[in-house]
């Protein structure tokens, strides 16, 4: 089973790395395609994860796809997504963008990968420290 991963490269979500580094037959893409190259890659592979800093919206580009404005991954690319049946879908809040195309697969909820989104959910006393521990 040929995998593809996206995982734009961003320090705060290296922590994820673990997740795929052991996963065999796969392409890891952190960023430097364009959507059009992406999609083709989506179609090329039978299982596709996904993971880093998203919203409901889909997975953002961090900076790291050319031409791809906030989001790499979104309702652009749904066709590609729509076909494969075991995607991993690793974001804050990719539940909402999973249930909301009705796309197969693993997903999360929101968690917190930087002391800023600890407090965006309410949480006080938070450090980095937590937060790298929690993510270990």
């Amino acid at each position: 089973m040929k995998t593809l991963v996206i995982h734009p490269h961003d320090p705060t979500t290296e922590f994820l790395k673990p997740v795929y580094e052991h996963v065999p037959d796969r392409a890891v893409i952190t960023g430097g395609v364009t959507r059009e190259e992406l999609g083709a890659l989506i179609d090329s592979h039978d299982r596709i994860m996904m993971m880093g800093h998203g919203s409901p919206a889909g997975l953002l580009a961090v900076g790291q796809f050319p031409g791809a404005g906030i989001f790499i991954l979104d309702h652009i690319l749904m066709p590609a997504l729509e076909k494969k049946k075991n995607s991993i879908f690793i974001w804050c809040n990719a539940d909402h963008f999973v249930e909301y195309y009705e796309l197969d697969g693993f997903y999360s909820g929101m968690f917190v990968s930087e002391v800023h989104e600890a407090g965006m959910m309410g949480l006080t006393d938070i450090d980095q420290v937590l937060v790298d521990q929690s993510n270990a």
